[in-house]
C-alpha cells in the first residue's frame, strides 16, 4: 500500500514538472510568434500556482523548525516539493 502511494506521489511530481516544461515551451512559442499577451498569460498560469505551493511548503518547514539554507535554495528554484 505504501509503495503504491509513493509511486502515485512520484507520478504527480513528474506530471507537475512536465506541465511546467510544456507551458514554458508554449510561452516561448507565443513570444516568438509575437503573441506577448498570450505568452505572459500561459506562463503566469504556471508560475503563480507553483509559487504559492512553494510558499506553503516553505512555511510548513518553517513551522516544523527545520529550515536550512538548502530549503531556501530548493524553494527559490521551485524544487521544494521534490525536497519535501
Amino acid at each position: 500500500m505504501a509503495a503504491k502511494m509513493a509511486a502515485a506521489e512520484l507520478k504527480q511530481k513528474h506530471v507537475s514538472f512536465a506541465e511546467i516544461a510544456k507551458n514554458s515551451f508554449a510561452f516561448v512559442q507565443y513570444l516568438l510568434q509575437g503573441y506577448t499577451l498570450w505568452g505572459c498569460l500561459s506562463i503566469s498560469f504556471t508560475i503563480i500556482p507553483a509559487g504559492i505551493i512553494q510558499l506553503f511548503s516553505l512555511r510548513w518547514q518553517q513551522s516544523d523548525g527545520s529550515v536550512k539554507l538548502i530549503h531556501w535554495i530548493s524553494h527559490i528554484f521551485f524544487l521544494g516539493v521534490f525536497h519535501r
